[in-house]
């Protein structure tokens, strides 16, 4: 930590050497002392020393009033503090002193939603666009804003071009989904919530897009309740016609193994279903504990239960019941 404190310092001194030697003029200087706050401010930022730019900001802003980067900072470092208001107030006038920047626009919209301006925050965010078309942020909270008021179509043209510019991003993913749902389009809906588990398969939203999933009869990925914890897994798959467990069910079960290891006075319950082949199913039971007493450390025998049945599973899936002919159930319960 000092040693990074300490090369920051010298980048520092080093760039304030090189503006002083420079020949004198207004815009040189202002040229520096921007570059200068720039830097000062991400380094403040990266290592998440806000207080530290706080301070220095606060200063900046009463040497400079008319600096935009000093108030675009101090704004961020006030938002960061919990003073919204202020915080608002210092990007609001970044972004009005230089209107085409378009992460001074972005923030001053972010910071007028948090103050409950919703119609400012919405024009702040086009003007971030209107700067720079593939500000990503922009074109995230945007949609936000759009999916909030209900501007469904809106929103997932938003959500599209953020996607093209990242596949990954889990707001315009989940989102995207979301809307398809409420506007009952099933079939591309289906496509969305396996596209953002793809990427996300694990956390909160991802148990959220599993129950989604479920109820359009898509049993791709299941939740499980092990314990107090609720985890969200592929549904275990086999070798066709065989009990060995499919090597893409290799991860899954991994992680099984691992929670049941970290429950030592519980007992691991395994429920195998298949319609109309209960030796199969028996079979199977046996194939899953071998793999996990083979693959998990510290897991004995004792600690793993089985049972198996030649018929179909029923599900509860919000207020209706699904049968899955060939499933494979975990759950934990109390004694060892």
């Amino acid at each position: 930590m000092v040693h990074r404190f300490s090369s920051f310092h010298a980048i520092f001194a080093i760039l304030w050497l090189f503006v002083a030697l420079l020949p004198s003029g207004c815009v040189i200087q202002d040229y520096g002392r921007t570059l200068g706050q720039s830097i000062k401010g991400d380094y403040y930022l990266q290592t998440g020393n806000h207080q530290g730019g706080l301070t220095s900001f606060r200063e900046e802003v009463r040497q400079h009033p008319d600096s935009a980067v000093a108030r675009y900072y101090y704004g961020r470092f006030l938002l960061q503090a919990g003073n919204v208001r202020e915080a608002y107030d210092q990007l609001r006038s970044a972004a009005d002193l230089a209107p085409d920047t378009a992460d001074y626009q972005f923030w001053a919209g972010l910071a007028a939603g948090q103050n409950g301006q919703a119609k400012e925050e919405q024009r702040r965010y086009q003007a971030a666009l209107d700067s720079d078309p593939r500000h990503l942020s922009a074109l995230t909270y945007l949609g936000h804003s759009r999916l909030a008021a209900n501007r469904y179509q809106e929103a997932l043209d938003l959500y599209a071009r953020a996607l093209q510019i990242w596949p990954a991003s889990p707001a315009a993913l989940y989102n995207r989904a979301l809307i398809l749902n409420r506007l009952g389009r099933s079939a591309e809906e289906k496509i969305a919530w396996l596209t953002y588990m793809a990427y996300h398969p694990s956390g909160a939203k991802a148990r959220q897009a599993t129950d989604y999933l479920n109820a359009l009869d898509d049993f791709t990925y299941r939740n499980h309740r092990l314990g107090a914890r609720t985890v969200t897994i592929e549904s275990i798959s086999f070798v066709p016609f065989r009990a060995e467990p499919h090597p893409d069910s290799h991860e899954s079960l991994r992680l099984i193994g691992t929670i049941a290891r970290n429950h030592p006075e519980a007992t691991l319950q395994i429920l195998v279903f298949l319609k109309n082949n209960k030796d199969l199913a028996h079979h199977r039971a046996l194939a899953i504990k071998r793999f996990l007493l083979d693959n998990t450390d510290g897991l004995t025998a004792r600690r793993i239960g089985v049972s198996w049945f030649g018929q179909a599973q029923t599900l509860s899936v919000g207020q209706k019941k699904r049968r899955l002919d060939e499933s494979v159930d975990f759950f934990l319960t109390e004694g060892s």
